[in-house]
């Protein structure tokens, strides 16, 4: 949480510490912007926001929850995992992650965020390997993520008031690929989506 003059200063809007603020919706069903709420408004602020981080760095579910699982096949990543696992951590309720056959510290790492980390004999397919994954999500909406990736904090609150906001039952999302010599392609693939037997 950022403190300006004594006060919460929530003009940084969806970076507070980083990570996720869930936002209710206004009357008319749209919902508000980070950049709408004021610095010193702090009971506004109780009535806006849905779920964020406390002083305690606590994360703490208000009033409203989406179900989000994130799923995630992996083998070798144990330079990039740990910043892909501290991105989804307040975002999904549950990381399930697929070990293709790791031999470094992907899955050591990848322990201490989850306890759902499912052992996969590669099989040559990827289709395989993804459909086994998303077979062990179990909640509403899954999102897919590579273990070489990480979820900007506005990506997420997009993602989030996407979702709230029942524009689609599945998602594109932006992917910057950072490249060796420092620049970046962008791309966009379906992410994000309903799962069929557990709609929101």
């Amino acid at each position: 949480m950022h403190i300006k003059d004594g006060k919460v200063d929530l003009t940084r809007g969806a970076d507070w510490q980083g990570r996720l603020l869930r936002l209710r919706k206004r009357a008319d069903g749209t919902i508000i912007t980070p950049l709408e709420v004021p610095s010193d408004a702090i009971d506004y602020t109780c009535n806006t926001i849905v779920s964020y981080d406390n002083v305690n760095d606590h994360y703490e579910p208000v009033i409203q929850h989406l179900s989000i699982s994130a799923a995630l096949i992996v083998k070798n990543e144990e330079k990039y995992i740990k910043t892909c696992m501290e991105s989804l951590k307040d975002f999904a309720d549950e990381i399930i992650v697929v070990d293709t056959g790791s031999t470094d510290k992907t899955k050591e790492i990848c322990q201490k965020y989850t306890t759902s980390i499912i052992d996969y004999k590669w099989d040559d397919s990827f289709a395989n390997a993804r459909n086994f994954c998303l077979d062990h999500c179990t909640k509403s909406w899954i999102i897919r993520v590579d273990g070489d990736e990480a979820l900007p904090s506005m990506t997420k609150v997009n993602i989030y008031n996407a979702i709230v906001n029942n524009e689609a039952d599945a998602f594109l999302v932006p992917i910057q690929n950072i490249q060796p010599n420092g620049t970046y392609e962008l791309s966009s693939t379906i992410r994000v989506f309903k799962t069929n037997d557990n709609p929101v």
